[in-house]
């Protein structure tokens, strides 16, 4: 038997712009190329409600939107145009549920519905977010009280075993606060082991056996 022949790979050319070339769309959907701006538009667009005559108008719209979130790369662009989606689909569900004529079952669907899109948008924003503060959560601490005697420490706090003082190491803001005005408590010493207070409990006067 002869050798099967491989069908021919369609062959793909790509028209990348010259290295240096600003995009100008790269506002809209992070990249550095329009065509990939473009598509991701085009993409974000259809996936929306289009009433006849008005694509051309929710296209400026969308836009618009896309470049409020003002993407920063691909990936952020990406995310953009699906929360652009998402939000819009939750508040058209949203409105089919509340239509006077609608079912109390079809209701039902349409509000879980909206409720899911709803869920999605959220994860799509803490994800955004995520990525614009490096994977860190920012915890931004207003006012704290501290009882009398007592002491705030803000910060991650580790402490060593087997006795001596706590290690303190803040990776965010580090504040301490006494009563008395102290930085840090003070060090006290190491307990003694359970052996080592026997020992000291019966051991003999010096020069007797």
């Amino acid at each position: 038997m002869g050798k099967q022949q491989r069908p021919n790979k369609p062959e793909v050319n790509l028209h990348l712009p010259p290295p240096g070339v600003r995009s100008d769309t790269k506002p809209v959907g992070g990249s550095n190329f329009d065509a990939v701006n473009d598509w991701l538009l085009n993409l974000t667009v259809n996936a929306l409600k289009l009433p006849e005559g008005e694509r051309e108008k929710i296209a400026n719209q969308a836009a618009q939107m896309m470049v409020g979130l003002q993407p920063a790369d691909e990936i952020e662009g990406m995310l953009c145009a699906q929360m652009v989606a998402t939000n819009a689909g939750a508040l058209e569900a949203m409105r089919r549920a509340f239509q006077p004529e609608a079912m109390l079952h079809s209701r039902m669907d349409w509000l879980n519905a909206a409720n899911k899109l709803m869920r999605t948008h959220a994860a799509l924003s803490e994800a955004l977010m995520r990525k614009r503060n490096g994977g860190q959560q920012r915890i931004v601490v207003e006012r704290v009280q501290v009882a009398p005697g007592g002491q705030a420490v803000l910060g991650n706090v580790t402490q060593t075993l087997g006795g001596g003082c706590a290690t303190e190491k803040a990776t965010q803001s580090h504040e301490h606060a006494t009563e008395t005005g102290r930085l840090s408590a003070p060090c006290e010493p190491p307990l003694q082991g359970a052996i080592e207070a026997d020992q000291a409990k019966v051991r003999s006067p010096s020069g007797a056996r």
